[in-house]
């Protein structure tokens, strides 16, 4: 007699299992989760922490709004192309989005550092909302250069010369009051960080600390992760070509309805449309991803219509890029967010719908709306994995001859498609037993990745 207790495991293919029995008693299929390296998703923008662009080190704002929030790590210039930059919360993009939270308060701009090159009026007024958890901050590290605050109308101001209250360049933190959030965090006031325009943490990594505080994984992890899914071997990627290309207007073909679509930029260089043919358009479940080459100096961006629809599900990964990089919408918008972590990216684009991660970041252009990328990448084939164990009835263990097994054929289906054939030998003593390594595992060691906890015995349904 025999059972087999089948796995239930997402996206796992039944296999059909054959045993071949040489003693009374059972053989028994146990479920063992799929298994993989961390992390089994990520997305990629998880790491700028809800911030809308996040310059690793130093950025150049030269458009004329953000509606979202904006993190530097170094050095911050605001040089308006209007003569006064605004941060608000919605306008013409989207407002369905929260703001981070810096030392316990909703935060519009983090800055390690102001810069005295910045001109004109940096106005941080959050319009478009009166939800005080979106009313946000100047959070500042720097506390020690140039800049004063002082009071002006009702909110808290600061510039180089406080005697002269309107002498440019200066900053407006509108949902700041003068003197008490000027106080920077001590040991009796503000000792938290909590209402102060200064953070609590004032050491030189301190933006990265506050912004990547929550991410799902590292640089490093993330860059290879959008490496696997563009890899066609690995399976969990979906290529997808163009069906029609028009020069300015590119239709991709049918996208995958459950995985990330991925396009080689090559193929829509310089179309300023991006459509769909008939059948599953980019969602949360099936990112559209745009992988850029390394070496690549210019890129050309695109839309998708209608406006907003898309944007949380395109991303423009330049995780291969190094050195500098401009990004230049084609016709005014460009859809999706910029993943240029180890880049310095200039940004032209007005507006852009989407998020921008970069080492350096200029900004130039229009408007930047905070479409925020929405959809978790796969970083492993989302597969299975069984083990199998016998069970004796009537007869105990130790009766046998030592070192007994008992065979069990299996076929699995791996991510690919392909069906693969084995062979297990079950140890009488009920201890369990999983299948051999597959070529996935070997895909995870050269990755220098740590190997899976168990091999799969099979695979998704894609």
């Amino acid at each position: 007699m025999s059972t087999i207790e089948r796995p239930r495991l997402r996206r796992f293919l039944a296999a059909a299992l054959s045993t071949a029995l040489v003693a009374t008693g059972a053989v028994a299929l146990t479920a063992t989760p799929a298994a993989a390296a961390y992390p089994e998703t990520v997305n990629p923008f998880a790491i700028a922490g809800g911030f809308t662009i996040y310059a690793r080190e130093d950025a150049l704002l030269q458009n004329q709004e953000t509606e979202g929030s904006i993190a530097v790590g170094g050095t911050a210039t605001v040089q308006g192309s209007s003569g006064q930059y605004t941060i608000i919360h919605v306008s013409a993009g989207t407002g369905a989005y929260t703001l981070p939270t810096v030392d316990k308060d909703p935060t519009r701009f983090l800055v390690g550092r102001y810069s005295t090159s910045s001109t004109g009026i940096l106005a941080i007024t959050s319009a478009g909302t009166t939800d005080p958890k979106l009313l946000g901050d100047l959070k500042m590290v720097q506390r020690d250069g140039p800049w004063q605050a002082f009071q002006r109308s009702d909110w808290l101001r600061l510039n180089l010369d406080p005697t002269s209250p309107d002498l440019t360049p200066l900053i407006d933190a509108t949902h700041q009051r003068y003197p008490q959030n000027a106080e920077p965090p001590n040991g009796s006031a503000n000792a938290d960080g909590a209402d102060s325009i200064y953070t609590l943490d004032t050491s030189a990594d301190a933006v990265s600390t506050y912004v990547e505080a929550n991410r799902q994984a590292t640089w490093e992890q993330a860059k290879m992760c959008l490496g696997d899914v563009a890899d066609p071997t690995a399976g969990i990627g979906y290529r997808v070509g163009v069906a029609d290309d028009e020069g300015d207007r590119v239709v991709l073909e049918p996208l995958s309805p459950d995985m990330p679509n991925v396009v080689d930029y090559a193929d829509i260089a310089g179309a300023a449309l991006i459509q769909f043919s008939e059948g599953p358009t980019p969602g949360a479940a099936n990112p559209l991803i745009i992988r850029v080459p390394a070496g690549t100096t210019d890129v050309i961006g695109a839309r998708a219509d209608p406006q907003g629809m898309y944007a949380p599900y395109m991303l423009w990964d330049l995780s291969q890029l190094t050195g500098e990089v401009t990004v230049t919408a084609a016709q005014a918008r460009m859809d999706g967010s910029i993943y240029a972590p180890d880049a310095d990216v200039t940004v032209n684009a007005a507006p852009l719908d989407g998020q921008v991660i970069g080492h350096d970041v200029t900004i130039e252009g229009g408007e930047v709306h905070s479409y925020l990328f929405s959809s978790e990448v796969p970083c492993t084939p989302d597969s299975g994995t069984f083990a199998v164990r016998k069970e004796l009835s009537g007869i105990e263990a130790g009766d046998l001859p030592a070192g007994t097994t008992f065979t069990v054929n299996y076929t699995a289906t791996e991510p690919d498609g392909t069906v693969v054939p084995g062979t297990l030998e079950v140890p009488a003593d009920g201890a369990p037993s999983t299948p051999a390594c597959s070529s996935h595992s070997t895909r995870w060691s050269r990755s220098r990745r740590s190997p899976p906890r168990a091999c799969p015995g099979g695979s998704g349904d894609r």
